[in-house]
């Protein structure tokens, strides 16, 4: 199956929205939030005031049929035209829409527009940290380029809602690996497209603006499920799944029995954090 940018950006918010999406019963999908609509909204309006004010020629491929305009993008970039808006590219199983692809010194260089800001966190001494979701969208353009041998290196850009252009180097091995990350999230990608994977519901506060929250939330109800408890995120029930399954058996346990100093059995799960999420449920909270 297909691999493109839309995928890789839902399944770092939950794997369980893609292989909906891909195999799922569409009838059992829920309306689209009303709020959902007002973001593709606003996104769409940012877009379109931000091409406005662009201050270079460009070639305008958002209005082409969709059977064209990957020839149309790349008879731009054989061209050399210096930007063009609205293009597609492909390789192999790899399909992309990036909204800008401007040429540079060797080849081309992604970016895409969004009406939030280009980086999370920060604040006056700190500039923030790309997001993950806008650089695996990225990076699988910048893949593509490279398949392609038309990329001008591993970056990219956002042009974001103040107006910066925020760089997005796959090409630094810091803490933050880029390019690491975009390749582990296609991995998955493609194992649960395969159903090599068949990844669990789980609830977190994303849930409630997407169109599988009634179904997921009837099954996840169903099975008693530990990420139903405030706080009590995926990889938390991933780790405890083996020895504490649902939130009736959670409030059963002694805590203490799975507590050694500061830490407990499961990874990435903390004493004080355990004793807290075991009291909500013993006192019957969830």
């Amino acid at each position: 199956m297909i691999v493109t940018a839309s995928i890789l950006y839902n399944l770092v918010e939950c794997p369980q929205r893609v292989a909906l999406d891909a195999f799922g019963d569409v009838g059992k999908r829920d309306e689209i939030n009303p709020f959902i609509r007002l973001l593709w909204e606003r996104g769409s309006l940012f877009e379109q005031e931000t091409i406005s004010k662009l201050e270079i020629p460009f070639v305008d491929l958002s209005g082409a049929k969709e059977s064209d305009r990957e020839r149309l993008t790349l008879d731009a970039m054989s061209n050399g035209e210096p930007l063009i808006y609205g293009g597609s590219i492909s390789a192999g199983d790899l399909l992309g829409r990036p909204d800008l692809l401007r040429k540079e010194v060797g080849g081309y260089i992604p970016g895409d527009i969004k009406s939030g800001r280009g980086k999370e966190g920060g604040d006056d001494d700190h500039d923030g940290r790309t997001k993950r979701h806008y650089a695996v969208q990225l990076g699988l353009y910048v893949d593509i380029l490279e398949r392609m041998n038309l990329s001008a290196g591993r970056r990219a850009f956002v042009l974001d809602i103040h107006g910066d252009e925020v760089t997005y180097d796959f090409s630094n091995l810091s803490d933050q690996n880029l390019w690491a990350d975009y390749e582990d999230t296609l991995s998955e990608a493609r194992s649960i497209l395969a159903r090599q994977v068949i990844p669990l519901p789980g609830y977190a506060s994303v849930c409630k603006l997407c169109h599988w929250y009634s179904f997921c939330l009837e099954r996840l109800t169903a099975s008693d499920d530990l990420t139903l408890i405030p706080f009590l995120r995926r990889s938390d029930r991933d780790t405890m799944n083996d020895q504490i399954p649902t939130i009736a058996s959670l409030a059963e346990i002694n805590p203490d029995a799975f507590i050694r100093g500061k830490k407990t059995v499961f990874a990435g799960v903390g004493a004080d954090r355990f004793r807290a999420l075991q009291a909500i449920v013993s006192r019957g909270v969830v």
